[in-house]
């Protein structure tokens, strides 16, 4: 009782070093419990599920492209039904239209069943979390408030297109991140399959070696059904979050989160330094005013203060000073936590884990920074503690040593705060082969609804029909438009499907390329320049006519465009005859038509990738439109194809995105860690300053009779 009661009189009597001290440590302490608690949330993402090492997802590469998948596609059972504990499928939809009393509802659903339920448990709010009936449904207490507000929604119906759904519990997200992002849980035979079926999810029996497993699974076979080879990965739920596949559609893109594992190893290092920083600035700043009581530890220890209490006491002050450094740091993570969820894009929630940080930081900390301290005055003599009070030698020489260490790890922490930015700045402004500018991407097509079912068939013909016409409609208006200077229905240059072709050379050498689908037009709005060869005329096109870039013919070791000769394994293109023949078109050496200048297709630190082009004789609309507009007539284009939809599909709405946005929104991981990085390391530096002014506090004040000296001669 009488050591704590020293303590506290002690740092009670130096209050300015003592709030200074504080002060540095607590921001240290607020921005690092920040980052780790970030760190923390990425690496146990989805641990409300059972078993994260035993939940597997289908990964499916049949060599164009990479995606999430199901094992009905396998022609080889690689996980036997005896091994498998359950299945849960998964239908992921994104901005589909619920009504409720004949009022529509954007919603982010998955279609699945109480497999799903028993795989990952989710908070109940209201009602039964069971999905045992085609027609039911669980909604987010979030998406509750936002459809019913104050009413309890259990035993409502929504409507989905013609599909009628009973709300039969609400749910909490769980506290932990999870990969799946959804608004309802709707029964996936609801639809009576309108939907398909993505991909699902394998409960799998702990005997299963996954590793044995993938080895025979993850190498590329004929499939039966189909012309190309197809190979399957099984991924852990646990390591899932951190594989993004390459080929994901719209709805699975905004239905999964995905995380990288390399930002999260660069705040990690951020975290630790600037815990670093805050340490040695404490421990600087603690024997600063230790100092003050040399006389008082040698009048002591020639009395015979053992070794015990002279740590206890040590220790005891640092607990004090831990204790409130951290009841400060918490109340900074609670005043910034808006700002800082918006930094982080994600909102971190209060768990166990947060009580967990702070004892070890209370308990912890004092132990660290108590270590020097205790060493240096248990080995000091009495008679020099006595004299150390008056000299002080080897106390400036240790904090110089201290400071050093501190200013060296904070420059370095802004060296490279400032390397980030200027890279991330680099990457932006980096020309990316292609036009930007005033180039617009909208969704111009309203497709028709497909009833399923044989009976149906004529009505069905009937609506493609009619959309025919109507896309032929909004061809014209296209065409009709002079602000619109082209457009083009091909694939969008940036690839998130990033689609990949094996080819072949003279030589049988093989090469990796990104596959690309265009139209003559689509070379107009993106302003890529042919530096040889030239496109043909449309009815010149054949599917063989392909082009490549410059990274392709490098690497297929071809220097002129008259020596490139390729050929694709499988095809470029499968023709069926009604005689039941079957054509592959590209599988013998046929020659290459042009080369286009190389362009980034992704990230720029990814490089420039070999891309094969290959000819749409006939282009068209799309899903997405490319369309490039007049300088200055943005808002107008805009305004009209709004008026074109209202005419053509009683829908005025434009879901639209200008190709500048897209490419900065490629580097926004990049642009929230430099910010992370610049932010932290200005608060470094600011901490560096507190313990630099309160060492400079203490010189002055031992010189304060040398002061008052000089200025009476005239200082």
């Amino acid at each position: 009782m009488k050591t704590l009661t020293y303590a506290i009189r002690f740092l009670s009597r130096s209050k300015a070093y003592t709030l200074i001290n504080l002060l540095g440590l607590a921001f240290s302490l607020a921005c690092s419990i920040i980052l780790i608690r970030y760190l923390h949330r990425e690496w146990t993402v989805d641990t409300h599920c059972v078993d994260r090492e035993r939940i597997v997802i289908p990964i499916r590469d049949i060599q164009v492209t990479t995606s999430i998948s199901t094992t009905a596609y396998c022609d080889t059972t690689f996980i036997p039904d005896n091994q498998i504990v359950r299945r849960a499928p998964l239908t992921f939809r994104a901005d589909e239209k619920v009504t409720y009393n004949e009022q529509n509802y954007m919603v982010n659903f998955i279609a699945t069943d109480s497999c799903f339920l028993q795989m990952f448990h989710y908070p109940l709010v209201a009602g039964t979390a069971e999905l045992s009936a085609p027609d039911h449904a669980l909604i987010t207490q979030e998406y509750a408030n936002r459809l019913f507000g104050k009413q309890n929604p259990v035993g409502k119906t929504l409507t989905i297109g013609k599909y009628s759904f009973t709300i039969r519990g609400v749910i909490l997200p769980p506290t932990c991140k999870s990969i799946f992002q959804f608004d309802m849980l709707i029964h996936h035979k609801g639809t009576k399959g309108y939907y398909g079926t993505d991909t699902e999810l394998l409960q799998v029996l702990p005997s299963v070696d996954l590793e044995s497993v993938n080895k025979v699974s993850n190498v590329f076979r004929k499939m039966k059904r189909g012309r190309l080879n197809h190979r399957y990965e099984f991924i852990t739920v646990k390591d899932f979050y951190f594989n993004k596949p390459k080929n994901l559609n719209t709805d699975q893109a905004s239905c999964l989160s995905f995380g990288s594992s390399d930002y999260l190893n660069i705040l990690g290092i951020v975290a630790v330094l600037l815990l670093f920083v805050g340490v040695l600035n404490f421990v600087n700043l603690y024997m600063v005013y230790m100092m003050k009581r040399n006389k008082e530890y040698g009048i002591k220890k020639v009395f015979g203060l053992q070794k015990w209490p002279l740590f206890v006491q040590i220790w005891t002050e640092n607990v004090i000073l831990a204790f409130w450094a951290l009841m400060f740091a918490w109340l900074i993570i609670e005043i910034t936590q808006i700002p800082v969820a918006r930094l982080m894009d994600t909102e971190m929630h209060y768990t166990w884990f947060d009580l967990q940080l702070s004892l070890g930081f209370l308990f912890g900390l004092p132990l660290v920074t108590s270590v020097y301290p205790y060493i240096r005055y248990q080995y000091m003599s009495p008679i020099t503690s006595i004299r150390a009070i008056t000299t002080g030698r080897q106390s400036v020489v240790t904090r110089m040593v201290f400071l050093s260490i501190q200013y060296i790890v904070t420059f370095a922490l802004m060296v490279f705060s400032l390397y980030l930015n200027n890279h991330f700045r680099f990457m932006l402004n980096m020309p990316t082969g292609f036009r930007t500018e005033r180039v617009l991407e909208a969704n111009l097509i309203k497709g028709v609804t497909i009833i399923v079912g044989e009976n149906n068939k004529g009505s069905n013909d009937e609506r493609i029909k009619e959309q025919g016409k109507r896309n032929d409609a909004m061809k014209q208006k296209l065409n009709e438009c002079p602000d619109i200077l082209s457009w083009t229905g091909s694939d969008n240059i940036l690839i998130d499907r990033e689609l990949s072709m094996t080819i072949y050379n003279d030589k049988d050498e093989t090469v990796e390329c990104t596959k690309v689908s265009a139209d003559a037009d689509f070379f107009k709005v993106y302003d890529l320049k042919l530096i040889e060869g030239e496109l043909p005329e449309k009815d010149q096109i054949t599917p063989t006519t392909v082009i490549l870039n410059q990274a392709a013919m490098k690497a297929l070791g071809y220097k002129h465009l008259e020596e490139a000769f390729i050929r694709v394994e499988d095809g470029l293109m499968v023709e069926m005859y009604t005689d039941g023949r079957i054509f592959r078109h590209g599988t013998t050496l046929f020659p290459v038509t042009a080369v286009v200048e190389d362009y980034y297709s992704g990230h720029i630190t990814e490089g420039i990738k070999p891309i094969i082009i290959t000819i749409d004789k006939y282009g068209g609309m799309s899903s997405n439109n490319l369309i490039h507009i007049a300088e200055g007539k943005e808002k107008a284009v805009i305004s009209y194809l709004k008026n074109a939809q209202q005419e053509i599909y009683g829908n005025g709405e434009l879901e639209y995105t200008w190709m500048e946005d897209q490419v900065k929104a490629i580097y926004d991981e990049d642009r929230r860690v430099a910010t992370i990085y610049t932010l932290f390391a200005l608060i470094a530096i600011g901490i560096s300053c507190l313990g630099l002014f309160g060492i400079s506090l203490f010189d002055i004040r031992r010189r304060y009779r040398e002061i008052a000296i000089r200025k009476a001669h005239g200082a």
